[in-house]
Parts: structure tokens; sequence; C-alpha cells
């Protein structure tokens, strides 16, 4: 399992498509797919989980703060896929293109 703490309009990554965080409220908190695919949008209850990809399912977290639209995503998946916050995917992306190694910032290569 992972966990993820999202605000409203952060993304993550599964493998190479990016979803981002909608609208968060003390019902359900709103996920949309933002590239990768066809448009989608799903809902995360407070009381059930969803498989928004084959094989990846998200839940949300017991803590939420609805005033700073803040929520915990807990995701269970395969270790086979990865789960990046948008700004981890985004850094490596870089790191890749400009042929640098990946790891810490700072870090010598």
């Amino acid at each position: 399992m992972l966990t993820l703490t999202r605000h409203v309009g952060e993304g993550f990554y599964i493998d190479d498509v990016e979803w981002r965080v909608c609208t968060i409220d003390a019902a359900l908190v709103s996920i949309e797919l933002v590239k990768g695919g066809a448009f989608n949008r799903d809902f995360i209850r407070r009381t059930e989980g969803a498989e928004i990809m084959p094989g990846v399912f998200v839940s949300r977290g017991r803590a939420i703060d609805e005033d700073y639209g803040t929520c915990k995503l807990v995701f269970s998946a395969p270790r086979s896929i990865r789960i990046l916050r948008t700004e981890i995917y985004e850094e490596e992306r870089r790191q890749n293109a400009a042929g640098e190694l990946p790891g810490p910032k700072g870090a010598a290569a």
C-alpha cells in the first residue's frame, strides 16, 4: 500500500498516466485522468474505494482537511506498477532527458 497526501489541483502518475485531484468534500474526492487516455473522472467515496485502472485500487484515507483542500489517497497495486507524485515523476523525466542520474537533489552524479 502507498499513501499520498494531495491538495486540490495536485496530481499523481500511475505508470505514465496522469491523474489530478479535482474536488474534496466530506462525502467524496473526485479525481480525473489528465493525459495518457480518454477523459475519465472517478469519485472516491469515504466508505469505499475504486479501481481507477486495471489492478490499481484507490481509497480515501481517514485524514482530510476540507478547509485546505487536502486529502490522503491510499493505493493498492502490484509492485510492478509505479505510482508517483507529479512533481517526482516530472523531475525523473527532466533528469532522464538531461542524461542525469536520478537521485536526491544535490547528490553528486
